[in-house]
């Protein structure tokens, strides 16, 4: 609760709300409405379908593995966006996706189920749909040196789960 409230506080939480509410209500719905679905369609699709399908696939490490790849087709699902937002612009959005998926599968490990991650998504995508108005170029170093620890942490709290997962395994196994 305190690390939400430094972020709001951080990032101009009251403007942002004045913002959001200050925009048309069909709007708003519409940006509702389209955030929960992209939430729980992505979600459902990579971290459930593929995710589930990939552990199924791999015999050792499969919790790394299922998690990298299901992270990085969710982070290609954006590349859709090269009509509308440009190639540079796009393969940051990949990357940031990547990096994001790898954060929202680890949370699925932790958490046992897609409610956090679906919920996290929509609100992400009705941050951006309804505050993002400029097209200011973001450099790429920006990029990585925000997203980088994001994939770093992940994917070392999904060895440490993996480790676990192994240790709890073989056990069970004697």
């Amino acid at each position: 609760m305190t690390a939400v409230f430094i972020y709001f506080v951080l990032n101009d939480g009251i403007n942002q709300i004045r913002t959001i509410l200050s925009k048309d209500p069909i709007k708003i719905m519409a940006t509702v409405m389209m955030s929960l679905s992209a939430g729980i369609f992505e979600e459902y699709l990579t971290r459930e379908f593929l995710f589930q399908n990939f552990l199924k696939l791999f015999k050792n490490n499969k919790l790394i593995l299922s998690s990298l790849l299901s992270s990085i087709i969710f982070g290609f699902l954006h590349l859709y966006n090269i009509f509308n937002i440009g190639l540079n612009t796009t393969l940051q959005q990949v990357f940031y996706a990547t990096a994001i998926g790898l954060l929202f599968a680890s949370l699925q490990i932790a958490f046992n189920g897609l409610i956090l991650t679906v919920g996290l998504h929509s609100l992400i995508d009705f941050q951006l749909n309804l505050l993002v108005h400029n097209d200011n170029v973001v450099p790429w170093s920006a990029i990585i040196i925000i997203f980088s620890p994001i994939v770093i942490i992940s994917l070392l709290a999904i060895y440490l789960y993996e480790k676990e997962y192994k240790k709890s395994s073989a056990s069970q196994n004697f």
